[in-house]
């Protein structure tokens, strides 16, 4: 479904899944505290989808952590 959505979509500001990978990659190098993992599931990516987008970022195992976890947890003030 994800891949169909890239194809459908190609005046999107990431037109495939190559480009939004650089860019994550580019906007997480900049500043990886300011990105956190979120879904807008049903619009594009299945949450697998977005999960795998993410991972194929190739990011060290310190910037996983903060997209994954502990920025949302920093914000929410989620105490964990």
């Amino acid at each position: 479904m994800g891949e169909q959505f890239y194809l459908n979509n190609s005046e999107t500001p990431f037109p495939n899944k190559e480009k939004a990978i650089e860019h994550l990659e580019e906007i997480i190098d900049i500043c990886p505290e300011r990105v956190m993992f979120g879904s807008d599931y049903g619009g594009g990516l299945s949450i697998r989808g977005h999960i795998e987008l993410v991972l194929d970022v190739k990011l060290d195992e310190s910037k996983l952590n903060k997209v994954f976890y502990e920025n949302a947890n920093k914000i929410f003030k989620l105490g964990l």
